[in-house]
């Protein structure tokens, strides 16, 4: 089954304040340090986005410790950690730049609402949409509360909603968020638009998990023709989960020697960028397990699927073992 938390393309903040700091001898801008890291953040090289922010962070907090700076670094590891696994650390490090934002601005400034997005985001990734799900209604309330909205942000924030709609199985409610956020963007953004295929990918998901296979297609082959004409702009994950989600469209839709062909590609993508243990690798490995099944290449599926449910297993017992607060009991 398509997982609809897995679906959306990386979001992480594209200006930094700036600040010179002494490294080796020379001037090195932080701007400039950051932006290296966020670019191999979208290329899916985790690992060394995270030893780039993990590095500025540390700089950066020796002299301005509840500083702006400080909490949008702290964002930005924090969702790094997200895409590496490190649930526990990552929400740890998102609620630290939320109360840092708060405090500096108070509880509905602009950048403190944003993270708690991320922090929502990462619930979702937990499987946990009751605790995302406050967090994005009220991300959407004060985002709508604002007299100049930005409508295309607002409606990203409703398609996250719109996941967290569908990991519950509110699957009407979840398409109508989806599809009422993918008219704003196309709208706002034009129709060829990177967050407009992500938007699309989810929306194809819960078209799956309701049985709606045909219907799948159209919007998953979309985002995924999208994409290819925004490469090299587009990362691997975001290529990875469009390749994924329509293969699984094919496969559902009576077209598995389709199917089988951009799940392979999915996992090959998935291999190269994520830990072996990680959640999103378990996810691709189980539907191309399924696909291969489907197929009659049955001792190679099983294989696959025995892989993959180690990898999910091994997740759900770091989640359920986890000892972080839920943010929404703090409010």
């Amino acid at each position: 089954m398509v997982s609809l938390n897995q679906v959306r393309l990386a979001r992480i903040a594209a200006l930094v304040a700036g600040l010179a700091c002494a490294a080796a001898g020379q001037t090195v801008n932080l701007d400039d340090r950051l932006e290296e890291g966020q670019q191999l953040y979208i290329q899916g090289r985790y690992s060394d986005a995270q030893q780039i922010f993990g590095a500025t962070l540390r700089e950066a907090e020796k002299s301005q410790p509840e500083s702006g700076t400080v909490a949008r670094i702290l964002d930005l590891l924090g969702q790094t950690e997200h895409a590496l696994g490190n649930y526990t650390e990552a929400e740890n490090l998102l609620n630290r730049a939320i109360a840092i934002y708060q405090r500096n601005a108070g509880a509905d400034a602009p950048n403190a609402v944003a993270v708690e997005r991320h922090l929502a985001e990462l619930y979702l990734q937990e499987l946990r949409p009751a605790d995302a799900a406050p967090l994005l209604r009220r991300s959407i309330g004060v985002m709508e509360s604002r007299a100049n909205a930005d409508r295309a942000d607002l409606a990203v924030g409703r398609a996250d909603l719109g996941i967290a709609l569908g990991l519950e199985r509110k699957y009407g409610e979840a398409e109508r968020e989806l599809r009422e956020a993918l008219e704003v963007l196309e709208t706002e953004l034009g129709p060829n638009h990177p967050k407009v295929a992500a938007v699309m990918l989810p929306l194809s998901g819960v078209l799956i998990v309701e049985h709606r296979y045909t219907e799948a297609i159209e919007p998953a082959e979309r985002a995924w023709q999208i994409l290819q004409a925004s490469a090299p702009h587009v990362g691997q994950p975001d290529i990875a989960a469009a390749l994924d989600v329509l293969g699984v469209a094919y496969a559902r839709a009576g077209r598995p020697r389709e199917g089988e062909v951009y799940l392979k590609q999915a996992v090959g993508i998935a291999e190269a960028i994520y830990q072996a243990d990680q959640r999103q690798l378990g996810y691709y490995l189980r539907n191309y397990a399924e696909v291969l099944k489907q197929l009659g290449r049955k001792n190679e599926g099983k294989t696959l699927d025995k892989r993959a449910r180690a990898i999910l297993a091994e997740n759900d017992r770091r989640i359920s073992t986890s000892h972080t607060v839920n943010v929404n009991a703090l409010r």
